[in-house]
């Protein structure tokens, strides 16, 4: 290990605001006095704003094409530089190229698994390259985080990997982010949303596996039997014009917007009398403990991420995934019975503050890392 305080390099595809990224500059945050932190990524990016104040640096390495030679030779000569102890990695294209670059350097490695590669959103020729790639290297790393027990399980008994090297460790979500009354007021109005009509909305990018076809399906059936209800999809993504053509087939052209890409989840979480996550698939959702720390009412899909989250009638409401009427029934049940949604939002916050705290992921990961390098420093002695 080298002098002083051990060394860590973040390698991700990019700084974007998404849930993942996210959690690596909480990390940053947190750990930069105990740590020299350092990141390899696309430079730019919304989130990368806050790291030149905690003095963490960037390498500006792109992942988001084909790996090549110059990359993982770009990289480890980073790693190099920064004398890097630990290089922590996430997302397919990051993780393959930081445990490549970290064996030529010889450095341990660990990996994020928020998703398998088998379930990106890409062409079907890429999601295999990715998916072999993945498992090809797995091997590599010193110890891998997985974000849910259902991941967990799959790395363990699926991919065989030692349980001793695999932990589940949540995210953590941002507990006093809370908009004032006054600010949700303004921002309804900005929105153009009548002062008492009930929202319900969604936030994610505009993919098929967020579904939120479903979503529009189930608003135009709301709006049935509630029709001053106003809908939001908070996101942006390649589904986007698709979306808007149903959203007007569908005659919501005047009850939903979309609002594109926003930065102020949490004051749109705020405005939302009922938030919904139709996906169809799922890693590990943040925005659902975002709606939590809200303390708004959850509708979402019984998929796998999500049940891990979610008890059904205690914390949050389970419809099946693809089923526009069942969640059409249980939105209207909720907007129409304000105590249990009242009842479900305060009982998703208390599991917020209970489990999903970033400081107690902080602490999760700080012992990962303890043992991981310890471990290292064993297997060098």
């Amino acid at each position: 290990m080298s002098g002083g305080r051990p060394s860590i390099l973040y390698v991700i595809d990019n700084l974007e605001f998404g849930g993942g990224e996210r959690g690596f500059v909480q990390l940053a945050a947190a750990l930069h006095t105990r740590y020299r932190v350092a990141f390899a990524c696309a430079p730019g990016g919304v989130l990368a704003e806050r790291l030149p104040a905690l003095g963490v640096r960037i390498h500006p390495i792109p992942f988001r094409r084909q790996i090549s030679l110059k990359r993982l030779r770009d990289l480890a000569v980073v790693i190099r530089s920064e004398r890097v102890d630990l290089v922590h990695s996430m997302g397919a294209r990051a993780d393959v190229a930081a445990r490549l670059a970290a064996r030529l350097a010889g450095v341990p490695v660990v990996s994020t698994i928020a998703m398998f590669a088998e379930r990106f959103d890409v062409g079907r020729l890429r999601r295999f390259v990715y998916h072999l790639l993945s498992r090809a290297t797995e091997r590599m790393c010193a110890g891998l985080i997985a974000e849910s027990d259902a991941i967990r399980t799959t790395l363990v008994r699926e991919h065989g990997l030692p349980a001793a090297r695999v932990v589940r460790i949540y995210r953590g979500v941002e507990l006093d982010d809370r908009p004032s009354a006054e600010a949700t007021e303004y921002l309804r109005a900005s929105l153009g949303l009548p002062v008492r009509a009930p929202v319900v909305g969604t936030v994610g990018r505009l993919v098929y596996q967020k579904a939120q076809d479903v979503f529009l399906r189930a608003a135009a059936l709301v709006v049935q039997e509630i029709p001053d209800a106003r809908f939001l999809v908070v996101g942006e993504g390649p589904q986007a014009a698709a979306l808007e053509r149903l959203r007007s087939q569908l005659g919501l052209d005047a009850a939903c917007r979309f609002t594109g890409f926003r930065r102020d989840v949490a004051a749109l979480l705020g405005v939302m009398d009922v938030f919904t996550l139709p996906s169809i698939l799922e890693g590990f959702p943040q925005v659902l403990l975002e709606a939590f720390a809200q303390s708004r009412p959850v509708v979402a899909t019984r998929i796998d991420g999500v049940t891990e989250l979610i008890e059904d009638h205690l914390n949050g409401r389970l419809v099946p995934s693809g089923d526009a009427a069942a969640l059409a029934a249980t939105l209207i049940e909720l907007l129409q019975d304000r105590a249990q949604a009242g009842k479900l939002g305060q009982a998703g916050r208390r599991h917020a503050e209970e489990q999903f705290s970033v400081t107690r992921m902080v602490q999760d990961v700080e012992t990962f890392y303890d043992n991981v390098l310890h471990g290292a420093e064993r297997h060098a002695g």
